[in-house]
């Protein structure tokens, strides 16, 4: 039948938009409202270019090839017109593009992205500055890259790029992504370290070592969680767990941050490290095993199950609960009601 012929066609679009989401290391999420055919023609040949592939995709494709990855918090922004940007190596080309042609537009806007599989919202698209520093030149600093995978993850070839670390032997614990607190300031200092650099005066190596040390400061204050004794530590995640266990949603690292003091980072990191999964993770899980058993153990309706949930609407929770499960939330209480 034709209309059986279309649904395969849409399911096999969905599982190839996933995983091009899957193998690409950022993505960014446009409306492309008002654009002109000119501008457009410029803007895809800036785009390929540049290595990245860019697209005009139905929301409802996309939102369903998200949900297959994992990629979380895109539900707000897939209406209107939708086109996305990804690409397989570059993690700042497509962001870089766009919006230098957003901040010229009155119409185009870019709604959000993500980097290695994180969602950000659109003002995280507009500036994802990376730095990569040598404290120490090498015949091979040239192979040396900027990083932006957590290292559990580098492979044995990447591993080998790895200067020793320094940084803990000083007490700094710096991740590979942070989110910076005054990132005007830190690129006035980078702007500031380069000219130091271009310049090349007698003595300047004296000042690069300052300016460089300043803005590793940055990157600390950035991440430092607080004057917290390893005891008191345990004792504010273990409140943040159960914050998360009591939450009716919705929750985000953001709100998190904003409620403990703790940098977004260095949450997720800590979290991590303590209970073995993200935060957000951690609470999807356990959204998961509620609805299981509200679903098999009440005569709620599904829409209200979602509610008590957190989530925005019935559509989301069986979004989210299929994505999960490989099935809807009708599917199994009536699974485990035969």
């Amino acid at each position: 039948m034709a209309s059986e012929k279309i649904l395969q066609q849409k399911q096999a679009y969905v599982e190839e938009l996933a995983e091009k989401l899957k193998n690409s290391v950022a993505g960014v999420i446009v409306s492309y409202m008002g654009i002109t055919v000119a501008d457009d023609t410029a803007l895809r040949r800036k785009l390929r270019e540049a290595g990245v592939e860019y697209a005009v995709v139905k929301n409802s494709m996309l939102r369903r090839a998200a949900d297959k990855v994992g990629l979380d918090g895109l539900d707000n922004v897939l209406e209107g017109s939708t086109a996305l940007a990804l690409s397989p190596t570059d993690h700042v080309a497509a962001a870089k593009i766009l919006s230098e042609y957003a901040e010229k537009s009155k119409t185009f806007e870019i709604k959000a992205g993500y980097v290695e599989g994180k969602v950000i919202d659109a003002a995280g698209v507009f500036s994802q500055p990376h730095v990569h520093f040598d404290l120490q030149f090498a015949p091979d600093s040239h192979r040396v890259y900027v990083n932006f995978k957590d290292r559990d993850a580098l492979s044995p070839a990447e591993w080998g790029l790895m200067r020793r670390d320094l940084l803990p032997e000083l007490g700094l614990d710096i991740p590979s992504l942070v989110r910076l607190e005054q990132p005007a300031a830190f690129h006035s200092r980078l702007l500031d370290l380069i000219g130091v650099w271009e310049r090349r005066r007698p003595a300047d190596a004296l000042l690069l070592s300052a300016r460089l040390l300043e803005m590793l400061y940055m990157l600390a204050e950035s991440c430092r969680p607080g004057p917290a004794a390893p005891g008191r530590d345990k004792a504010l995640y273990d409140s943040v767990r159960q914050y998360i266990e009591q939450s009716g949603g919705p929750l985000t690292l953001e709100r998190l941050s904003a409620l403990f003091g703790v940098s977004k980072y260095h949450l997720a990191h800590r979290f991590r490290e303590l209970y073995g999964e993200a935060p957000v993770a951690y609470w999807n899980r356990l959204r998961e095993e509620r609805a299981r058993r509200l679903l098999t153990a009440t005569d709620e309706p599904v829409s209200a199950v979602a509610d008590r949930l957190g989530f925005s609407s019935v559509y989301a929770f069986s979004r989210f609960f299929r994505a999960r499960t490989g099935q809807s939330p009708t599917a199994c209480r009536r699974e485990a009601r035969p």
